[in-house]
């Protein structure tokens, strides 16, 4: 069921695939860049004006750049070979924004737990392979048993690739997508993210 029908739609392949990546780039860039910011940047916290959300957000920001130029890359590839628009623009940018934010929260968590944990720093890279394998980027829910769908939209990265094809792909592919839930996932993480991060100030030794 994982692995078999995703292509079995009269989909351009590459801009599936483009599209099916999406979220898991953002994860990937924004989470891996987050570990050891702050030790990377820890000069700049003498500065008063400085802090510790600061430096995690300005790496945050300059990874979404990498992926949003390839996000106007692929897109344009996407209108200009193969004449496929996405078929509502707003839910497509909605969508990635939503993505953004939820990566942006794990990077808060992520960063701060980094900044005093090696173990944390450590795991990093099996979180990232752990999103990527459950985020719905090699499947499609149509394609599920019925009594896998509810339980596989408990992940919001599920919800997030499943909106982003509906966006793009329309009435070709029958989508299954819960953004109210999504959008609680962002402000619960960003919430905590935030909290984290003002939590490990104290923890953390400059000098």
């Amino acid at each position: 069921y994982f692995f078999r029908g995703s292509f079995r739609n009269d989909l351009p392949l590459f801009v599936f695939a483009f599209v099916s990546v999406l979220p898991f780039l953002m994860f990937r860039y924004i989470l891996m860049r987050s570990v050891g910011a702050i030790g990377a940047n820890q000069s700049l916290l003498y500065h008063r004006r400085v802090t510790l959300l600061d430096v995690i957000l300005a790496r945050n920001l300059l990874e979404l750049g990498v992926v949003m130029a390839i996000v106007l890359a692929g897109t344009a590839v996407a209108i200009v070979y193969f004449g496929d628009w996405p078929e509502n623009m707003f839910q497509f940018c909605v969508v990635l924004l939503m993505s953004a934010l939820l990566a942006n929260g794990a990077g808060l968590l992520l960063g701060a737990f980094s900044a005093v944990s090696r173990a944390a720093a450590a795991a990093s890279r099996m979180l990232v392979l752990g999103i990527m394998i459950t985020s719905g980027k090699y499947w499609l829910m149509q394609d599920m048993p019925a009594e896998f769908r509810d339980m596989l939209l408990w992940h919001p990265l599920v919800s997030i690739n499943e909106a982003l094809r509906d966006a793009y792909f329309g009435a070709r592919l029958r989508s299954y997508f819960d953004l109210h839930y999504v959008a609680a996932w962002v402000l619960g993480v960003n919430l905590f993210g935030l909290l984290a991060v003002r939590a490990v100030r104290r923890y953390l030794r400059l000098g």
